[in-house]
């Protein structure tokens, strides 16, 4: 079937569509939409795209996908011009085949941003993509440009590319009470989102950053994290601390 709608501002239940589109027999979310549909399912575009599920899910921007119903593989492009999630109404959606079976998958710890906003893009499949972003979350505020694949060896996610951060809070995130907030411009290559799991390679700037209740600024990093270890170079140039490490 190949789709060429124009739909003004509307709420549908995605099940009246299935008539349409086979793949979406079974879905009952209901949404509020407007935006203009062109092509075939499995290879589908959607522009203007105005996408509310709830108060606090929110999508305005373009979208792009090539290899549907085929949800592991899609090559998936979004332009993000507005954003609004949180994990807790992201988790209640479901994918194909809308069996109650299969449901958008996200990092429990995603939860700790709590409420999620901001504009980006998003290029790849659900396992392997590239995310730019200018993210407001509930912790703190993010800038990325970072490539995320699932490594096939331990599953955990394998990331790597550019983090700013703003007042970010690293103590939540990680689930780590020494830890508190950090301003940051970095390089990362790194895996897992656990301090148990977490190994990473990071070079960059560091404003500030909070760790047992004392807050350090001005610091220079280039070296490796595992767990609670660090292997590379330090430079300190804090108010109270002045340090060059190497080790």
């Amino acid at each position: 079937v190949n789709i060429k709608s124009d739909i003004s501002t509307s709420v549908l239940h995605m099940s009246d569509l299935a008539y349409f589109v086979p793949e979406l027999e079974g879905v009952y979310q209901p949404v509020q939409l407007k935006g203009k549909v062109r092509g075939k399912v499995s290879d589908l575009s959607i522009k203007n795209l105005e996408l509310k599920i709830s108060d606090s899910v929110y999508f305005k921007g373009d979208i792009s996908m090539q290899g549907l119903p085929d949800i592991d593989n899609a090559l998936i492009a979004v332009q993000i011009d507005e954003l609004m999630a949180n994990r807790d109404e992201l988790i209640l959606i479901e994918l194909p085949p809308y069996d109650g079976t299969q449901f958008v998958d996200v990092d429990y710890k995603l939860n700790h941003f709590g409420q999620i906003r901001g504009k980006g893009s998003f290029l790849g499949t659900i396992h392997d993509f590239v995310f730019n972003s200018e993210l407001r979350t509930d912790i703190g505020s993010l800038k990325t440009d970072i490539h995320f694949t699932e490594d096939e060896k331990s599953k955990l996610i394998h990331y790597t590319g550019d983090l700013l951060t703003s007042n970010f809070n690293m103590g939540v995130f990680f689930e780590e009470p020494m830890l508190g907030s950090i301003t940051a411009n970095l390089v990362i290559d790194a895996i897992g989102f656990d301090i148990e799991d977490l190994k990473a390679k990071v070079k960059g700037s560091i404003q500030e950053v909070g760790v047992s209740d004392y807050i350090y600024h001005d610091i220079i990093i280039d070296g490796k994290f595992t767990q609670n270890y660090y292997d590379g170079i330090v430079s300190l140039d804090d108010p109270n601390i002045e340090l060059e490490y190497d080790g």
